[in-house]
């Protein structure tokens, strides 16, 4: 059985949520790693755990945004509404017109 050519509605969507996940990615290595680039430029005990303490915080307040994102788009995603993520349209739009 052949399977049937996906809509552009779908191919569109699964764009989206490609780059929504390696925009994640990135974000998430960006935000584990600058701690310990700039502890390592300090080298100061007392300082590396002040790094630490805001930077658990700021990743805490980056993973629940992004969390919150993911479910308000999934939601739109599972009720077939058509949707742009504002940052990642234009190279969705991009990428998607190259298949």
């Amino acid at each position: 059985m052949e399977r049937a050519t996906a809509s552009r509605w779908y191919r569109y969507h699964i764009g989206q949520a490609f780059l929504f996940g390696a925009f994640g990615v990135a974000a998430a290595v960006l935000a584990l790693s600058w701690p310990l680039v700039l502890a390592l430029l300090l080298g100061n005990v007392p300082a590396t755990l002040a790094i630490y303490a805001v930077a658990i915080l700021l990743d805490a307040a980056l993973f629940f945004a992004w969390l919150a994102a993911a479910i308000a788009y999934g939601k739109k995603a599972a009720r077939g509404e058509a949707f742009e993520i504002r940052f990642l349209g234009a190279l969705t739009r991009r990428l998607s017109a190259k298949r």
